[in-house]
């Protein structure tokens, strides 16, 4: 996609702004244990937060290079990002206050694994990675932490089947991308942890009883209990994506295409 300054404020561009902020902000603490009273000195230091917001909108909505020939002048949209960016920054540091003490194991840091997967009568080995946006420790468990700027409609899955329900209007895509970001972090770091995937949806910050936890069947799960099952699941969707006799076909839900940058080359639009 081309890059280019945006008429709107965007969902990408609002994410890619409030994750490079919580970088900035947490990254001095990162191999730490963090105590309510760190995340204090943060919270209290307004300046230091507004100037890493307007640098990270200058970055990432003027695509202005470092270091800034341009002073980063709000107004208008840009107004309405920082204070968006500075509100959810604010709960996402008393949430984490309540948390508190954890270990900060890693920030936006790209994981990367293998995968083998039956294909064409064979066999082949697939690189899978990602960026994992956050992974910490806390009671006792490693926690894999993704940030979503957009809505977060469930936390609890019944059945590995339904996450990868293809068709659906509404995908678990949230659920699906944490147990896959704790695979690959499983696999960096041996078997012998216990992982906890876990969403902090922004939308959701400020509802009574905010709980981040990825849950089954509405309950606590450790991840080697669906680990096979899922990977399993995994193997059989890339095998479908790289087999050369899967044909594809545009999606039923065109709502969807409307957000899609590439509808151009579909045709649907």
């Amino acid at each position: 996609e081309p890059e280019e300054v945006k008429d709107e404020i965007d969902s990408p561009v609002f994410g890619n702004i409030f994750h490079e902020t919580i970088e900035k902000l947490y990254e001095p603490l990162v191999g730490k244990v963090v105590n309510k009273t760190d995340l204090e000195t943060i919270k209290k230091d307004k300046v230091r937060i507004e100037n890493e917001i307007r640098k990270s909108i200058g970055r990432n909505y003027f695509k202005y290079k470092e270091p800034f020939k341009k002073t980063v002048k709000l107004e208008g949209k840009t107004v309405l990002i920082f204070e968006n960016t500075k509100t959810f920054l604010n709960r996402l540091l008393e949430i984490d206050m309540e948390a508190a003490p954890f270990t900060l194991e890693s920030l936006e840091e790209k994981y990367v694994s293998q995968l083998n997967v039956p294909l064409n009568n064979d066999s082949a080995t697939i690189n899978i990675g990602g960026k994992i946006d956050r992974v910490d420790r806390i009671n006792g468990k490693l926690r894999v932490l993704d940030y979503k700027t957009g809505f977060v409609d469930k936390f609890s899955f019944r059945t590995i089947d339904e996450l990868f329900e293809q068709d659906v209007e509404k995908p678990k895509k949230e659920i699906l991308q944490a147990l896959y970001y704790t695979l690959i972090l499983k696999d960096k770091k041996g078997g012998n942890e216990n992982y906890q995937p876990a969403v902090y949806s922004l939308r959701r910050f400020f509802d009574e009883n905010h709980s981040p936890e990825i849950k089954w069947n509405n309950k606590d799960f450790s991840f080697r209990e669906v680990e096979e099952e899922f990977v399993a699941h995994l193997k059989s969707l890339f095998t479908e994506i790289f087999s050369e006799s899967t044909e594809f076909y545009q999606t039923p839900h065109e709502r969807i295409c409307q957000y899609c940058a590439y509808n151009k080359i579909c045709q649907r639009y």
